[in-house]
Parts: structure tokens; C-alpha cells; sequence
């Protein structure tokens, strides 16, 4: 018994020389994963802790989306008027506009002053013949009346032409040698005075 532990613990010393000597060996594969474990419970709240200092300010942000548009308020009262401002250029003249309806005739206005006197006319042509008139009282015998239809009229060589009348309206009996001339033929119509 005495000689074999020894002999024992020989070998065994002997072992552990020769595997300090050896350098360790290759690593294995690794092994899989093993179950996943049940959660723990919550810890309880840890002390609270005093507010660190501020933090330096951070840039200006992006820009975000527009807002929905709000409803329309109410108009504000009537400010008060403001000076007249500079009168501006004239402007180029706008196009007719339409023709607007006739308006109600007007009253009549007062007479307008005479005109000046126009100028004479031409002789109208002669109007018919009137019935002869009834034979007159005697008159003065120095005195004759005459009355003709052509373009002249004359005394007798011992009577003197008086007075001579163109039937036609507006025209003047013209003297000539002792006759009576009214242009146109329209009559003539006068008195002889015996000398």
C-alpha cells in the first residue's frame, strides 16, 4: 500500500508536468444558444437627482407644413379720410358709349331776336284771273282807270300816267317814255289824269 500511492502520486505529478508544458488547444465550435431567461422585476425608482445645467440653444427648426386657413373676420370700422392726394396725368379718351334713350321734349324756349331783312325774292308765278268786280260810281271825271294784262301800259296822248300797279305780288312798275312797264306780262293796273 505504502509503495503504490506513491507510485500514484508519481504519475499523476507527471501528468500535470507534462500538460504545463503543453500550450492550450484549439478553441471548439461554439454551442447554441441556450433558452431565453423570464424577465426580472422592476426595480424600484432611484433617488431623484438634481436638474443638470442648460444646454446651449439649438439651431432654428424646419419650416413645418401651413396651417388650415381661418375663417374670414369681421370688416373693421371706417378709418379716418386721408389728405387729397396729387392730381394725377389725364387719360387717354375712353371709347363711346352706348347711344342712351331719347328724353321727353323740352319747353318751349323764348322768341330769339329778329333777323335782318333777307333779300327779295323771285317773282311767283301769276295767279288765275278774278271775276270782274262790279262797275264802281261815277267818279271824277279827270280821272281813268285802267287795267291791262300785258307787260305795259300807256295814257292816252292828253292824259298823264298818275299812278301804275303790278297785279303780281311784290313787283314795282318801272317809268318809261310816259309808260308803265311791269316785267313777267303779269298786268298792270293804274290811273291817267286828263291834262
Amino acid at each position: 500500500m505504502r509503495i503504490g500511492f506513491p507510485a500514484s502520486a508519481c504519475l499523476l505529478l507527471l501528468w500535470l508536468v507534462t500538460g504545463c508544458d503543453r500550450g492550450p488547444g484549439p478553441a471548439g465550435p461554439p454551442g447554441a444558444a441556450g433558452p431565453q431567461g423570464v424577465a426580472g422585476q422592476q426595480g424600484p425608482v432611484g433617488p431623484q437627482r438634481p436638474p443638470g445645467p442648460v444646454g446651449p440653444q439649438g439651431g432654428a427648426g424646419l419650416q413645418g407644413p401651413a396651417g388650415p386657413q381661418a375663417m374670414r373676420g369681421e370688416a373693421g370700422s371706417a378709418g379716418a379720410l386721408g389728405p387729397p392726394g396729387p392730381k394725377g396725368d389725364r387719360g387717354e379718351m375712353g371709347p363711346p358709349g352706348p347711344t342712351g334713350m331719347r328724353g321727353e321734349t323740352g319747353l318751349a324756349g323764348p322768341p330769339g331776336p329778329m333777323g335782318a331783312k333777307g333779300d327779295t325774292g323771285q317773282a311767283g308765278a301769276p295767279g288765275p284771273a278774278g271775276e270782274r268786280g262790279q262797275p264802281g260810281p261815277p267818279g271824277n271825271s279827270i280821272l281813268r282807270a285802267f287795267d291791262v294784262n300785258g307787260e305795259s301800259a300807256a295814257c292816252e296822248a292828253d292824259e298823264v300816267l298818275v299812278s301804275a300797279i303790278c297785279k303780281a305780288p311784290g313787283s314795282a312798275p318801272a317809268l318809261q317814255d310816259g309808260k308803265a312797264i311791269c316785267s313777267g306780262a303779269s298786268g298792270i293796273i293804274g290811273l291817267c289824269m286828263r291834262r
